[in-house]
């Protein structure tokens, strides 16, 4: 990282002293954590068996392959939410790769950021980080690279592994963090940073900077053959390992819930699937392998999407740590029910603001709307497993409804509750069960006052189905 500013002069130097002495380094910013069982739950209520117990109908069929297949080009093509890399054209617009970057960017023209250890960062840091981009090197007609993701690689939005945070100490949310690409992810790559060791890449999802070495360059019928094989493997664990021996004792990799992989063969005899995995030759090429995955992690083809599927997906991640765009490996709450659909083949956007277009809208909220009319409606429309609530930078799995009140299972970070004076924050930092009125009477409001809208994926009877 480039220079930071750094605190001079006797006068602070006992305080900082003294936080170095009692934090033992950089400063962290610390709230209080949350209980186990969070306020209006209880212990029963944490599994999937309770809520299919509670459902009219778990195992009806929603979506079968073909009409999950139209909603997937639908969701693609008409809605614009993902990206179709096999369709994607033979060259790009030098000005739509750089509207890309600087939208990527924008956030960061104001307001100030701190690195690591505290210390604010100059406006230096983001010029260098800017010029490594190495914006001024696109052709005004860029051929984009294929290639696939041979290790588990964040996203990025400089190319730079070093961190910004908007307050000071906040260490769990890097803002350069922009996802992160498991195994097998095909991409576009568009743009070399200007130090060699980044790209700039457009995946299925959403795009931004990833360190080449953790992808490998192929041809586009190499591409498609992976993205189309003959039948595929599902993780449905929470991760999956990948191994590269059939008695699974060279381990490769993990890759997390819903990634697909081309089947490679028959299981063997104790359930083990051979898949096929990308690696990168000295060349930085593609080359396959048959790698393995234990019985019980993944599956051979997709699952019916049924609320009872759902159900117990989510609730294979209950408690799984929570990542800020994917983060220490793990999941915030768009890629929590992003890994829960890909189960069943579908394919929503990266963010929770997209995730929300997708489906049948059931209700839209304006804001005067009383939290006792929401929770009316959401309870007498809602479809546990299926349905998703969604509230500004943040979406749930509703769940089913309890007495009246309606539940969701979600990646949360934390929520507030009301102690005397002021509001305070209680840490969950994982995927939790909760009711829609956690955060009642804090300034915020509820879960269920910030609800704006709620859809279900999808019934049948979807108008473009």
């Amino acid at each position: 990282m480039a220079v930071l500013k750094k605190m001079t002069g006797k006068a602070v130097f006992l305080p900082a002293l003294l936080f170095f002495l009692f934090s033992c380094g950089a400063p962290e910013v610390r709230y209080e954590r949350a209980p186990s069982l969070l306020p209006g739950t209880d212990r029963q209520m944490k599994t999937a068996g309770y809520w299919i117990g509670r459902h009219p109908a778990p195992d009806r069929l929603f979506l079968d392959p073909s009409q999950i297949e139209r909603l997937n080009r639908y969701v693609t093509e008409e809605l614009k939410l993902t990206r179709d890399l096999l369709s994607a054209p033979e060259a790009f617009p030098r000005e739509d790769l750089l509207s890309l970057l600087d939208e990527d960017a924008r956030p960061f023209g104001q307001g100030t950021y701190y690195g690591r250890d505290g210390d604010e960062a100059e406006p230096s840091c983001l010029d260098s980080l800017d010029r490594n981009r190495n914006a001024g090197g696109l052709p005004e007609r860029v051929v984009p690279r294929p290639a696939l993701v041979v290790r588990f690689a964040e996203q990025r939005v400089f190319p730079s592994a070093d961190p910004l945070y908007a307050k000071r100490g906040d260490l769990n949310f890097d803002e350069l963090q922009m996802s992160s690409l498991d195994v097998g992810t095909p991409l576009l790559a568009v743009l070399e940073s200007l130090d060699g060791d980044w790209v700039y890449v457009l995946d299925p999802l959403y795009r931004g900077w990833v360190k080449k070495e953790n992808i490998a360059w192929c041809t586009r019928d190499e591409m498609e053959r992976y993205m189309r094989p003959a039948e595929r493997a599902v993780v449905t664990a929470a991760k999956a390992d990948l191994y590269l021996d059939a008695r699974r004792t060279k381990h490769h990799e993990y890759a997390r819930m819903g990634v697909r992989f081309p089947l490679a063969g028959d299981p063997g005899e104790d359930g083990t699937l051979p898949v096929l995995l990308p690696l990168r030759r000295e060349d930085g090429t593609v080359s396959f392998r048959e790698g393995f995955v234990s019985a019980g992690a993944a599956r051979r083809g997709v699952l019916p999407l049924t609320p009872r599927n759902m159900l117990e997906q989510a609730f294979r991640l209950l408690d799984a740590p929570y990542g800020w765009g994917g983060m220490y490996g793990e999941q915030d709450c768009s890629r929590f029910v992003q890994e829960i659909f890909a189960t069943a083949g579908i394919d929503l956007p990266r963010n929770s603001s997209r995730q929300s277009e997708v489906g049948l809208l059931l209700d839209k909220f304006e804001e005067d709307v009383p939290a006792g009319e929401k929770e009316r409606i959401i309870t007498g429309l809602a479809v546990g497993g299926i349905t998703l609530l969604y509230m500004k930078g943040h979406i749930l799995l509703y769940t089913g409804q309890v007495d009246g009140k309606p539940y969701a299972v979600h990646g949360l970070w934390g929520y507030r509750e009301r102690s005397l004076w002021r509001d305070r924050v209680r840490v969950t930092g994982r995927v939790v069960l909760s009711d829609l009125t956690l955060g009642r009477g804090t300034g915020k409001g509820s879960l269920l006052d910030r609800i704006v809208s709620f859809r279900v994926l999808s019934p049948i009877d979807v108008p473009y189905l």
